[in-house]
Parts: C-alpha cells; sequence; structure tokens
C-alpha cells in the first residue's frame, strides 16, 4: 500500500501515542495538537485511514489494525534508516532530515526502493 507523505506522518504520530499509551480511544484533539492541523484536517484523514482498513472505530478512533501496525512498521524502519542516513551522512538535522525522509517515503515505489539501495551501496 502506498501511502503519501501527509499521510505518513498522521500515521507515526497514531503509531507513537499507541505505543506510549497502549490500547484505548485516541483523540482527534491530541492529532491536531501534536500535527500541528486543524480538528476537521484530523477528522478527513482518520476517514481515509478507516476506509484503507488502518483504523477501526466508530465514533472517535480505537486503533490502529493489524494491518495499520504493519504499514506503520514497515515505513517506519526505512524512515529511521533514512534520517540516519541524511543525518550521519550529509550532516543535515533532524527537522530537515525528518521532512526529507517523509518525502521520500511518499515517492512512488520504485523511486524509493532505487534510493533505499543507494544507502546501502
Amino acid at each position: 500500500m502506498h501511502l503519501t507523505s501527509s499521510q505518513l506522518r498522521y500515521l507515526f504520530v497514531l503509531k507513537q501515542i499507541k505505543d506510549e499509551r497502549g490500547a484505548g480511544k485516541i483523540k482527534l484533539e491530541d492529532l491536531s495538537e501534536t500535527l500541528k492541523v486543524s480538528k476537521p484536517s484530523v477528522h478527513r484523514m482518520m476517514e481515509v485511514f478507516k476506509e484503507l482498513g488502518i483504523l477501526e472505530g466508530k465514533r472517535g478512533i480505537t486503533g490502529l489494525t493489524e494491518l495499520g501496525i504493519e504499514i506503520a512498521d514497515r515505513y517506519g524502519e526505512q524512515y529511521r534508516i533514512i534520517v540516519d542516513y541524511l543525518s550521519r551522512s550529509m550532516g543535515l538535522g533532524k527537522d530537515t532530515a525528518d521532512e526529507i525522509a517523509l518525502s521520500i517515503l511518499g515517492c512512488s515505489e520504485p523511486a524509493r526502493e532505487e534510493f533505499m539501495a543507494r544507502i546501502f551501496e
């Protein structure tokens, strides 16, 4: 499943909240504050995630599905590798490396795979 850089940003925050708090509902306000976006923006993205099978819950968000956790973990591993590479090899700051890593992960799969292959050359 291909996700955009914006979707990945939301997904990583959802996963972080799940890891910190465990089970339980995730409040839109928490996501809105963390991501610095409006509640309607969060609501729209959560609806997209529910349609993709990443989130579950009828009223509010009850949590990530197994698919959501799997996707977050897979992309999260690549994200950490890219940020580490950009920070160490190119001397970029964390915020810059974060933004570039999300952009790379949001690229098409062939472009992302080519970049990842170059890291390990």
